[in-house]
């Protein structure tokens, strides 16, 4: 008789930590990619529940292409 086939196999458990801006989620699994699966599609619930963000652009932020070029080299 083969004795590894006597016993259960023990069972694992994955923990995986899933970062998307200043959430974080846990997921878990048998298995390292069923615990990313399962932090992945936590964090697609979450995230398609929220509202798009607006699209604001301020002016302090914006370069015009000569002064993009030129601090970059390029105008020359």
């Amino acid at each position: 008789m083969c004795d590894r086939f006597r016993y259960a196999k023990p069972v694992h458990t994955f923990h995986v930590s899933l970062k998307v801006g200043e959430r974080e989620f846990l997921g878990e699994g048998e298995t390292m990619q069923a615990a990313r699966h399962c932090a992945a599609t936590m964090a697609l619930s979450v995230l398609r529940a929220l509202p798009l963000p607006t699209r604001e652009l301020s002016t302090d932020s914006q370069t015009t292409d000569a002064e993009a070029d030129s601090s970059s080299g390029k105008g020359r």
